[in-house]
Parts: structure tokens; C-alpha cells; sequence
């Protein structure tokens, strides 16, 4: 088993989100709660039947860049107030945090 350990710095969460009529939700939880494989902490949950049918996606931390990564739609990629209001809910504005665009759903 892999042991990482996580920067007193970092304080964002992780987790799964959806984005429907100008609102955020979902689920978040520190990084030392996820599930961490191959050197990245994810929350390891199924996503909820009701969010498949609307934008989502989620946020996972890289101990190699030592960087979040927001993983999410280009439409979203390309709206900074949608991915701001993303970023707030997982307290990340102030963390180092990429944007990955992916083009099918996770």
C-alpha cells in the first residue's frame, strides 16, 4: 500500500458535484477521507441516480503536482463564474487547482 502525506497547506476539498439552474451541490470530503490509487485522492462514492441527467463531474488531489484538479465538461472548462461557484464550494480559490475538460461525463 502506497502512504502519502498531505501538505499542512492543504486545506480544499474534494469530491463530486453537480451544476443545474445557476446552483452547486454535492458531495465533499477532505483528502485524507478519499480513497487514495496511483498517487491521487478521489472521493470514492457512486454518483446519485439524479445527478447523471444534469452537468457534473468532480475534484480530485494529485500528490505528484501536489495540485486539484476540477475535472468537468468544456462548457463548464469555458464558464469561469460556473467554475468559480464550483471552486468556492470545494474552499479552493486561494489552492492550486487545474482545470481538466474531459469530453464524456465521469
Amino acid at each position: 500500500m502506497e502512504k502519502y502525506s498531505i501538505p499542512s497547506s492543504t486545506k480544499g476539498l474534494i469530491g463530486i458535484w453537480c451544476y443545474d439552474n445557476d446552483q452547486v451541490a454535492g458531495e465533499a470530503i477532505s483528502i485524507d477521507e478519499g480513497k487514495i490509487e496511483s498517487g491521487v485522492a478521489y472521493y470514492d462514492k457512486p454518483y446519485p441516480s439524479d445527478y447523471k441527467s444534469i452537468e457534473h463531474g468532480n475534484v480530485i488531489y494529485d500528490f505528484m503536482t501536489q495540485s486539484y484538479s476540477l475535472r468537468c465538461s468544456k462548457e463548464i472548462a469555458g464558464n469561469q463564474q460556473v467554475v468559480k461557484r464550483i471552486l468556492e464550494f470545494f474552499g479552493l480559490l486561494n489552492c492550486r487547482c487545474d482545470i481538466e475538460s474531459i469530453s464524456e461525463r465521469v
